[in-house]
């Protein structure tokens, strides 16, 4: 089963379920496909089946962690375009972007965050700014 055609989907990995949640309550406002996994090993396995327009990624997460993920995706020339979102409680953000490593990390959100501000940079970096 493939993404539905001109419907842009995100792939959420996160393994807390109330926070895919409340991610999912917010970005179906404005249509997109959503999709949940709730480990690293779980997206590279969805992404090789399925590409999505992007990726909103925890870092600390089971079995393989964000950046590890991240870095594997960016490895593969086939995923290495998929921007991905870091949503964290991190608080030194700017500087785990710098060490990261992997060029497909577009952006960071501190959770909390708020659902206008997870919005708008979704729509950003879809290049949907005039939905």
């Amino acid at each position: 089963m493939g993404l539905p055609l001109n419907v842009p989907s995100i792939l959420v990995v996160e393994d807390d379920t109330q926070a895919a949640n409340i991610i999912s309550l917010i970005l179906q406002q404005d249509g997109y496909f959503m999709k949940f996994v709730s480990d690293g090993e779980q997206c590279l396995k969805y992404v090789k089946r399925e590409k999505p327009d992007l990726i909103l990624m925890d870092i600390m997460m089971p079995v393989l962690d964000g950046y590890t993920t991240a870095a594997r995706l960016y490895e593969n020339e086939e995923t290495r375009k998929i921007p991905i979102l870091v949503c964290t409680a991190k608080s030194n953000i700017q500087d785990l972007f710098n060490s990261s490593g992997s060029g497909n990390i577009v952006g960071f959100l501190q959770k909390p965050f708020e659902g206008a501000v997870l919005r708008a940079k979704v729509k950003k970096i879809l290049g949907m700014t005039n939905v």
